[in-house]
């Protein structure tokens, strides 16, 4: 007797706004104690938390979870007997685009770098277990549909769970009109190089020994050499989108002792890093609110012995190659999970036989959502198709799989990939 939802306009992703519809089916071939049929739209932020400690110490598990929005409705309320057939039931739900606005004081409080602001944008789906030396974490944002057959419970108060079945569904924000991506940001320095080697007469050649002691014994006497360098990176992209990253250099001859032709500064190694941090905090309890903070490193770039002149400008993604980030997810930010980026990029210059190293180090980069493939006016407005649909649904069932849960000792919920616009009801009383 399985219970099925069906999607008669499905999305492989939505982004707010959609109008979803469908309709559900219960086939029984027996009597059933039903008191009522309930179906949930719900999105929800869960974090577990735990301190990392030495070998064969207990380790206390901190969980969160916070409710971004809930829309129930009561298909049926039986309180009673279903004779054996088959029921359907239909149903339409708008998704959100902000969590939900709560009555009462917010259990969350204002603490950096949460957003605890009551109508803040959705965060996107996202799921990632993460550690250090510290922390252990696992957190997951996840949406979907859910329908749950209760059935009355005669000689207790209440109701128990008959059937229990769930759709995920996901969630990618809409990219602001005003963030197109592509917005870029700087970082600057100035570098100096001593070296007697800076003279016109000496370049071009190589200093002997009684010039290179003279230059130990005596640095502050050398020739003085003074540039600014600006490092030019893209700060607000989408996950796709390659960095674009490029150096200027301004010769500072008013306070050098170089004030003819700035000599040649050669651009020698780059090694460029996309830190990734993520912050989750549990829910408040008595002896307060746990956050546990994880910071990942991986290397886009990295390329030595180059030995390229510039005396102005260079492109670093025409000299060293697109710069790719690897596809990361959105930068957000909600009641108990933040997901941001940093940029940290190590820089060796070399002038007259002088390497100095241009270090960026707090570098933000805000990841935008990649842009969507299907417009949300392509969706089913009336729930009839405009010509061939790519995601019409399939009078097709689902493989029966167990819903993932985060309060379990198990790992975090994989990423959901759409696959089907029905699923089959498989398992007793469950939750996200």
């Amino acid at each position: 007797m399985p219970l099925i939802i069906y999607l008669d306009n499905p999305l492989p992703s939505y982004s707010g706004g959609e109008t979803i519809r469908g309709h559900i089916t219960l086939e029984s071939l027996t009597q059933l104690e039903v008191k009522d049929i309930r179906i949930k739209l719900s999105g929800k932020a869960k974090t577990k938390i735990k301190k990392v400690k030495h070998v064969g110490a207990p380790r206390t598990t901190y969980r969160g979870k916070a409710i971004l929005f809930e829309k129930e409705k009561i298909l049926a309320h039986v309180d009673g007997t279903l004779p054996p057939q088959t029921l359907e039931w239909p149903f339409e739900f708008t998704f959100p685009t902000h969590v939900q606005p709560r009555s009462g004081k917010s259990q969350w409080s204002s603490q950096t770098p949460f957003d605890a602001e009551s109508t803040h944008s959705l965060p996107p789906t996202f799921t990632a277990d993460v550690r250090n030396e510290l922390w252990d974490i696992e957190s997951v944002v996840a949406y979907r549909i859910q329908v749950d057959v209760s059935k009355t419970q005669r000689m207790l108060v209440g109701k128990s769970l008959l059937f229990h079945e769930v759709i995920p569904l996901t969630f990618i924000p809409p990219v602001p009109f005003e963030e197109k991506g592509y917005a870029s940001a700087s970082r600057m320095e100035t570098l100096t190089i001593r070296s007697l080697l800076l003279l016109p007469e000496n370049r071009g050649r190589r200093l002997d020994i009684r010039e290179k002691i003279t230059s130990w014994l005596s640095p502050g006497q050398l020739p003085l050499f003074k540039f600014r360098v600006r490092l030019n990176y893209s700060s607000c992209l989408h996950q796709s989108e390659p960095m674009a990253c490029t150096l200027d250099i301004e010769p500072m001859l008013e306070d050098s002792t170089v004030t003819s032709i700035p000599p040649t500064v050669f651009l020698e190694s780059v090694s460029l890093t996309l830190l990734t941090r993520t912050v989750a905090r549990s829910s408040p309890s008595i002896i307060g609110s746990l956050v546990g903070d994880v910071e990942e490193s991986k290397n886009i770039l990295s390329k030595g012995s180059l030995r390229v002149p510039f005396t102005d400008h260079i492109d670093i993604s025409d000299t060293c190659g697109q710069i790719s980030l690897q596809h990361p997810d959105p930068s957000f930010s909600t009641f108990n999970i933040c997901r941001s980026y940093k940029l940290r990029a190590d820089i060796v210059l070399e002038c007259a036989e002088k390497k100095v190293t241009f270090s960026v180090s707090d570098a933000d980069v805000l990841i935008l959502p990649d842009k969507r493939s299907i417009e949300v006016s392509d969706a089913l407005d009336d729930g009839k198709t405009k010509g061939e649909h790519p995601y019409l649904a399939r009078q097709v069932e689902a493989p029966i799989e167990p819903v993932p849960e985060l309060e379990s000792d198990g790992v975090s919920p994989p990423a959901y990939e759409y696959s089907s616009s029905v699923s089959v009801a498989s398992c007793e009383k469950g939750d996200l």
